[in-house]
């Protein structure tokens, strides 16, 4: 069960980490040119969001591992696992497509 609620943490961790990160993002950029703290804001944004889809891939297997075939536990721990997956592809896509950087 915790694998699940853990995955479906992750869009509102990302609401919650909104606001720090467009402050972080503030007081990290320069009026122009690169100064090399612009991941400061990724970070910042991120790190919710990567810690529930962390926890949620660990509780998952936890959950496979230690349940019996066909209850309610594995369900919900496989259940958990495909809602860490489904938040590791919507992390990890802009670094896939070459846009790691959210506030550009």
């Amino acid at each position: 069960m915790a694998s699940l609620v853990c995955g479906v943490l992750v869009l509102p961790g990302a609401f919650v980490s909104l606001y720090p990160a467009m402050l972080a993002m503030l007081f990290t950029r320069p009026d122009s040119g690169s100064n090399g703290e612009e991941w400061v804001a990724n970070v910042v944004f991120y790190s919710l969001p990567a810690l529930f889809a962390l926890f949620s891939l660990i509780f998952g297997i936890l959950a496979v591992r230690r349940s019996i075939r066909g209850t309610g536990v594995r369900r919900t721990g496989v259940a958990g696992l495909i809602a860490a997956a489904v938040a590791a592809a919507i992390l990890l896509l802009p670094l896939f497509i070459g846009e790691f950087d959210a506030f550009s």
